[in-house]
């Protein structure tokens, strides 16, 4: 992540995104193919009653159809965080930690947040840190609406070098939840009773916040420009990466941040340093 100033070892918060906000636009759309079956079975017929015409006026250059703008609740009322089993591969590095200006955490991977604290009743899947499957082609099917499938879990094997390993979460599971005016103003306007929104400042922005989601996965799926978080225990990370471009006054302030934290005591600080004769990094320990 980027470094924010150590902000995160303030609060420990981690952002799980919706799929509108993925980078790959391929994240969470299941074939044209598992689309078509899946109308079938819940008697939608706008674009066909047989199998092969839907798909025709799917595909047909004049149709209206946009999978990615499908809207569903069983795709929209989850996010996801992801995590990478490798901390030295330089494309990570460049692409998700502000071109080695950031850092990298890593966490236990037995602790409660991954693995039970967000358990479901009704879908195993949920709340548990699964590894991404890489292939082809996409989902053929998926299955009943409220329940997390394998569309969830794969990705194309382009993205094979992530080595990613996948948490989804409910919106319900939101802990703290960011939006901007106009979005608060919206919500507000469509639910009075989604009123108790607390102003902040972050950075010189303005923001509205909202200390639980419990009961609201219903409305809150439907709005884009929210943001949610949940946040982790200090005891779940047992290292930090920092990057080899990283400013000195952000690293010290970092370092200062977890080694005041008495909750961070087996925490393991590296300093990330550029080979001097091949493509990779070296790690040095902060004592």
């Amino acid at each position: 992540m980027h470094s924010r100033r150590g902000i995160f070892f303030n609060d420990f918060r981690l952002k799980y995104s919706l799929r509108h906000e993925l980078n790959d636009p391929f994240e969470i759309l299941p074939s044209n193919e598992a689309f078509a079956e899946n109308f079938l079975k819940v008697g939608y017929f706008k674009y066909g009653k047989t199998k092969e015409d839907i798909l025709k006026n799917m595909d047909s250059p004049d149709s209206s159809y946009i999978p990615s703008k499908h809207k569903d609740y069983a795709f929209d009322r989850y996010g996801i965080i992801s995590f990478s089993e490798t901390y030295d591969n330089l494309l990570m590095w460049a692409h998700y930690a502000d071109e080695h200006k950031g850092m990298i955490i890593g966490f236990r991977s037995d602790c409660t947040e991954l693995n039970t604290k967000y358990n479901k009743t009704w879908d195993s899947k949920i709340g548990k840190l699964i590894r991404v499957n890489y292939r082809k082609y996409r989902e053929r099917e998926f299955n009943k609406h409220g329940s997390i499938d394998e569309t969830f879990f794969i990705k194309s094997d382009d993205w094979l070098y992530e080595k990613e390993h996948r948490i989804i979460l409910d919106i319900e599971d939101a802990d703290y939840i960011l939006a901007k005016k106009e979005t608060k103003d919206t919500i507000i306007s469509m639910n009075s009773d989604i009123c108790n929104w607390k102003e902040i400042v972050i950075n010189d922005e303005h923001f509205y916040r909202l200390d639980s989601a419990k009961k609201l996965s219903g409305t809150l799926h439907k709005h884009e420009g929210i943001m949610y978080f949940i946040t982790m225990s200090p005891e779940s990370i047992d290292s930090v990466f920092l990057g080899a471009r990283m400013d000195k006054l952000e690293k010290d302030k970092i370092i200062e941040l977890i080694h005041k934290n008495e909750n961070m005591k087996n925490c393991k600080i590296y300093n990330s340093v550029i080979s001097n004769c091949r493509f990779e990094l070296n790690f040095l320990e902060v004592k």
